[in-house]
């Protein structure tokens, strides 16, 4: 393989995503987490409207209710991939455990619209997002990588992201 293949252009890069997960990175960096694709945030939009549509809650005015305090304390840990898809608008699936009934979101799974069922992996829906290769993709959203907001800043302006011994 050409090594001219493994590597998408700089023009090929969405670097405005690349420096939003970046300012993710250094200003809340409780939220990047490279080892997940991303936890569940009870405060999403999706699960306001779960809460909603399948439990019947609605917000207490005194703020009582532990679920819904639940759900404006919570924050998420993402990597890269999870974060350009939430930045980008997509939404974790929810999916109900078969044994236990309990239902929950997952992030490997997302979709344009809150509360499906299916969808798409974060992970092709991330590298197309980002406007990166499959061996980009690859090392870019290894768990065990530890990235910067300057790091990720400098591959949306076209820096390599593959090194020497990944071609």
């Amino acid at each position: 393989m050409n090594h001219d293949d493994m590597e998408s252009m700089a023009k090929d890069r969405d670097s405005l995503l690349f420096d939003l997960i970046a300012d993710v990175i250094d200003f809340k960096p409780e939220l990047y987490n490279q080892e997940s694709w991303g936890h569940f945030v009870p405060d999403t939009a999706a699960h306001v409207a779960w809460l909603q549509m399948y439990e019947g809650v609605e917000p207490a005015d005194d703020g009582e209710d532990a679920r819904w305090a639940k759900v404006k304390e919570c924050g998420t840990a993402m990597c890269v991939a999870g974060h350009a898809a939430s930045l980008c608008g997509w939404h974790p699936i929810l999916t109900t455990n078969r044994i236990t009934n309990e239902s929950s979101y997952t992030w490997n799974i997302v979709n344009m619209f809150p509360d499906q069922g299916h969808g798409s992996e974060i992970r092709q829906v991330a590298q197309q997002l980002l406007g990166v290769t499959d061996e980009e993709a690859e090392v870019l959203f290894d768990g065990n990588a530890t990235w910067s907001g300057k790091d990720l800043r400098a591959f949306g302006r076209g820096d390599r992201i593959l090194d020497e011994e990944d071609c």
